[in-house]
């Protein structure tokens, strides 16, 4: 994610909420959890659960709320940290807001869609996602169409937990060999590829449990991956065309 294009959209979503302040919404105040597996803490508690109206329902820090409510609560976040910084232009990723979102393993994603599009409309970039009793993984998500270079793997994750890598089935183990052969088998505990490489783009049939078993895998080859929703219209190609084949190598060879 480049700098320049999220505070652009950092400041596009400040300047458009209209009333309220930062404080009234912020509700029971910000809150500080640290998730094995990743050196994040989170601002904030999303829990959902497949309850209420359409099996679908969330509390923001223990209190209901619906997708509206999550957007105002994201958005008093994201207007709390320009404060304490000073302006858009000095907010870096490190200085953004993770807000930490649960549920059931079972969950379906579009449920999880639902709430996590409110979250991205406010220009709040990672989420930590952790099902009930799991350990956390890191999704960062994408500004899909600005600016971005298209991915060079795009991870599908479909119904009943089938993962695609670019247009290869593949199963979840075979994974981190995966993410050996984009590093070039330089691979280092503790070291962080370039991020915007991989993309996870999860299904609306896929679980929340799926979608967590796929970052985690990512998340331990030393990845960070961004994720694009369901009800976000791809506008970046899935991965670059294979290069084309050179003449001698594409035509038969003349007869001597």
């Amino acid at each position: 994610m480049r700098t320049g294009a999220l505070a652009l959209v950092l400041l596009v979503t400040a300047c458009g909420r209209g009333g309220g302040n930062a404080a009234d919404a912020l509700g029971n105040g910000a809150i500080s959890t640290r998730f094995a597996g990743e050196d994040r803490s989170a601002a904030a508690m999303l829990a959902l659960a497949a309850s209420g109206p359409g099996g679908c329902s969330a509390k923001w820090d223990d209190q209901p709320a619906t997708p509206q409510q999550v957007l105002e609560r994201s958005s008093a976040l994201i207007e709390h940290a320009i404060t304490e910084q000073g302006s858009v232009a000095n907010l870096t990723e490190e200085s953004l807001p993770t807000i930490a979102v649960t549920g059931p393993a079972s969950l379906g994603f579009a449920c999880v869609d639902t709430y996590l599009a409110a979250i991205r409309r406010t220009g709040v970039p990672s989420v930590l996602l952790i099902p009930d009793g799991s350990d956390a993984a890191l999704a960062d998500f994408t500004l899909s169409d600005i600016g971005a270079p298209p991915p060079t793997v795009v991870l599908g994750i479909g119904a009943g937990g089938r993962l695609t890598w670019n247009a290869d089935a593949i199963r979840l183990e075979a994974i981190p060999e995966r993410l050996q052969r984009m590093a070039g088998g330089q691979g280092v505990a503790g070291m962080e590829m370039p991020p915007g490489e991989l993309e996870l783009r999860p299904a609306r049939e896929a679980t929340f449990g799926s979608v967590h078993q796929a970052l985690a895998a990512v998340r331990a080859g030393h990845v960070r991956a961004a994720l694009l929703l369901p009800s976000v219209v791809p506008t970046r190609p899935s991965a670059p065309p294979p290069p084309a084949l050179a003449p001698a190598e594409n035509q038969t060879a003349p007869r001597p």
